[in-house]
C-alpha cells in the first residue's frame, strides 16, 4: 500500500537499534532524492531473491517483493529469530531452510514474518535435465552448441525470470492484472541476488539486456541488480526459504497446495504471487534463437528433437480424448 508522502519514513528510522534494518535502509539513502528523501522509498521496492537446487534435478530462483521500510521492519523481527537457527560459515546465526527441514516446529514462526511484510512471491524453475536434452537437440551443421550461459541453470533462470516477470507486468493479460493489485505498473522492482559466482557474467550483460527492450518496459526493471551476502542482508533467508519450498513442490507433486499456504505439517494465509519455468521445447526454442545471432553465415540451425517432441505431443493428445 502506497502511504501519504507527508511521512519520512527513513528519516523517522532509529539507527542503531537493529544492524539488519540498518543495512536495508541504507542501501535506499544514497538513491533517495535530497530534497525529498521518502519519495525514492515509495518509487521502487526491492525483490529479495535466492536460488535452490538439487543435483541433475529441479533449479529455482525464487523469492519475495516488498518495500524497502517492510524489508527494515521485516528484518528487525527476523534478527530475533534467528538464535531458533544453526550457524554459517562466519559463525553468525542465519536461517537455511535446508537446515531447518530438521526444526521444522520453529519454521512457521519465520514464516509468520515473512506473510507479515511480504507484498508479492515470484519464482522461475526449470529441470536440469530438461536443459541438457535441449542444449543436445540444438545444433548447427550437426555440432552441438556450448554457450557457458546456455548451459548455465543460475544463469537462465535469473535472466528469464527478470524477462518474464517484467513481461507479465507490460502485458494487458489476466496476469498482468493480477499483478498490478499489488505492484502498480508504474513502480520499478530493484532485485538483490545471493551473492553468486555468476555475478560478473550478469554484470557484464545487464546493459545489453535493457538496451533490446522497449523504453516503457525498460523502465520496469529498476536498477542493475545488486549480489548480497545472506548472512548480512536477512530479506535474502526469506528468499532460500520460498526458493526451497517451491523447489520441493516440483518434485513432490504439492506445488499448488504450498502456493495455496499447505506447508504440510502447518497451514497458512497464501502470499499472493506468479511462479513461471520452461520446459525442455521452451528451452530449446530460447537456445535456438540465441544460437542464430552467433552462427556462421551459411550454416544450417537443427533441432534434432523437435520430431521427437512433436510425436510426445500427439500421442499425450491422443491418450487424454
Amino acid at each position: 500500500m502506497i502511504q501519504s508522502l507527508e511521512r519520512n519514513p527513513l528519516l523517522e528510522h532509529k539507527w542503531g537499534n537493529s544492524t539488519a534494518a540498518d543495512r536495508v535502509w541504507a542501501k535506499v539513502a544514497p538513491i533517495a532524492p535530497s530534497t525529498r528523501p521518502w519519495e525514492r522509498h515509495f518509487m521502487v521496492l526491492q525483490a529479495f531473491i535466492d536460488d535452490s537446487y538439487a543435483p541433475n534435478g529441479t533449479y529455482v530462483l525464487g523469492g519475495y517483493i516488498a518495500s524497502a521500510e517492510a524489508w527494515a521492519n521485516f528484518s528487525r523481527e527476523w534478527e530475533e529469530l534467528l538464535p531458533l537457527t544453526g550457524r554459517g560459515s562466519s559463525g553468525r546465526h542465519r536461517f537455511k531452510m535446508s537446515e531447518m527441514a530438521h526444526k521444522m516446529e520453529h519454521v512457521p514462526l519465520f514464516h509468520e514474518v515473512i506473510h507479515k511484510y511480504a507484498l508479492f512471491c515470484l519464482s522461475f524453475t526449470i529441470d536440469k535435465r530438461a536443459l541438457e536434452r535441449a542444449l543436445r537437440r540444438i545444433t548447427v551443421d550437426d555440432v552441438v552448441i556450448t554457450h557457458s550461459s546456455l548451459s548455465d541453470p543460475y544463469f537462465i533462470c535469473f535472466r528469464n525470470l527478470l524477462d518474464s516477470f517484467v513481461r507479465f507486468r507490460a502485458l494487458d493479460s489476466k496476469t498482468g492484472e493480477q499483478i498490478e493489485k499489488f505492484i502498480p505498473v508504474d513502480k520499478s522492482v530493484d532485485f538483490y541476488f545471493d551473492e553468486q559466482t555468476q555475478k560478473k557474467v550478469i554484470r557484464s550483460v545487464w546493459a545489453e539486456i535493457i538496451e533490446k527492450r522497449a523504453p516503457e518496459v525498460r523502465e520496469l526493471y529498476g536498477s542493475e541488480p545488486k549480489f548480497e551476502n545472506d548472512e548480512i542482508f536477512l530479506p535474502l533467508q526469506a528468499a532460500d526459504f520460498w526458493a526451497w519450498w517451491i523447489r520441493k513442490g516440483h518434485e513432490n507433486g504439492n506445488l499448488e497446495d504450498i502456493c495455496n499456504g499447505d506447508f504440510g505439517k502447518w497451514k497458512a494465509k497464501p502470499i499472493p504471487g506468479i511462479h513461471m519455468g520452461m520446459g525442455e521445447d521452451q528451452l530449446a526454442h530460447m537456445i535456438m534463437q540465441a544460437a542464430v545471432d552467433s552462427m556462421p553465415p551459411g550454416s544450417m540451425l537443427r533441432d534434432t528433437g523437435l520430431f521427437t517432441s512433436l510425436l510426445k505431443r500427439f500421442r499425450r493428445f491422443f491418450q487424454e480424448m
